[in-house]
């Protein structure tokens, strides 16, 4: 008697806090998000009118019921996803590519949709399709052919790097939740390739440079420590097929660390990457450059046209992860990196 009245409490306080979303004061909307996450199976016959409500509130004005509801929001994509997944496993792509489109309708520009209907797409026979929809969603790098090498000496020039590509929208990763939520942090990337290899430089700005972390003091530590510090690291899946992949990461006194992961779980310490890269730090943020030349073990030349997996990630403090494609849980995720097509 005692539970039976307890689950009809719950489920009266799923109405009353389903009225309190429409309620003037944001502090108030934030906290019945919170608590409507932690009454979910209790939503019964709400949840269709909670989850149009949390849709709304995704682009609510308060910043604390902005980011609740992404969070919930990210629950409900998150399922959809999983949805379309185990649809497509099962041969039925038609009923996969319908999940996902109906997600993208009901939360327009989501990314993690956008780069499940891209990969759909490209892993099933539509490969422009594919590559036209992850381009939409900002998950796609065309990478220009460099016309000079850049001096790589930890300076970023501006009009050096200016044909290559640009990346500056960087989400928070999380191990408590799915939403692609936007970082405070100011990073821009720019990215190109010569016969030779790939080049990259990053600008990561930083209101108090002198309060930067760095912890790796050698090249190619294996202590550890580069993990807890500034840094930019760089994932690369060369030949895409979303199972090893390489990474290569520097920090602000130009200290690199590098190895791959040959398969989920597994790590190859001895792994080397070939080329040279330099840091500085300035008054108002570190800058980066690196070449990684196409030799040795995972890194054949690529040819025009070719896509690469890869993501972006910046390290601040040891303890801030942003990221260019948004992955699920962990950074070592080579099944839902983002892509680099190298332009003739």
């Amino acid at each position: 008697m005692a539970r039976h009245l307890g689950l009809q409490r719950r489920r009266a306080m799923v109405a009353d806090l389903t009225d309190a979303l429409d309620d003037p004061s944001g502090i108030v909307r934030e906290q019945a998000l919170i608590a409507l996450s932690q009454l979910k199976r209790h939503w019964t016959e709400h949840a269709d009118e909670i989850d149009l409500r949390i849709r709304a509130l995704a682009r609510d004005s308060h910043l604390g019921t902005r980011v609740e509801a992404m969070v919930l929001q990210s629950v409900w994509v998150h399922e959809r996803v999983q949805a379309a997944r185990r649809a497509t496993l099962g041969g039925d792509l038609a009923r996969a590519e319908s999940l996902l489109v109906a997600t993208l309708d009901d939360v327009p520009g989501d990314r993690r949709a956008g780069y499940a209907l891209g990969r759909h797409y490209y892993d099933n026979g539509q490969e422009t399709r594919g590559l036209d929809v992850l381009r939409r969603y900002g998950m796609l790098l065309d990478l220009p052919l460099l016309a000079h090498p850049p001096v790589i000496d930890g300076r970023v020039d501006e009009e050096v790097w200016l044909s290559a590509a640009r990346i500056d929208s960087f989400w928070q990763l999380s191990r408590h939740h799915e939403a692609a939520l936007p970082t405070r942090l100011r990073t821009e990337l720019r990215v190109g390739y010569r016969p030779e290899g790939i080049y990259l430089a990053a600008v990561c700005w930083d209101d108090e440079p002198q309060n930067i972390v760095i912890e790796q003091d050698a090249d190619s530590d294996r202590t550890g420590r580069g993990y807890h510090e500034d840094r930019i690291e760089f994932y690369m899946d060369p030949d895409f097929d979303h199972v090893d992949m390489v990474q290569i990461a520097v920090n602000p006194q130009g200290m690199r660390q590098d190895l791959a992961f040959p398969a989920p779980r597994e790590y190859d310490f001895e792994w080397d990457a070939h080329g040279e890269w330099a840091a500085s730090i300035g008054d108002d943020r570190w800058e980066l450059e690196l070449f990684i030349e196409f030799r040795g073990e995972h890194m054949s030349p690529p040819i025009p046209g070719q896509v690469w997996g890869a993501n972006f990630i910046r390290v601040y403090r040891g303890k801030e992860f942003v990221q260019w494609t948004r992955t699920s849980g962990n950074a070592v995720q080579p099944d839902q990196l983002g892509v680099l097509l190298f332009r003739p």
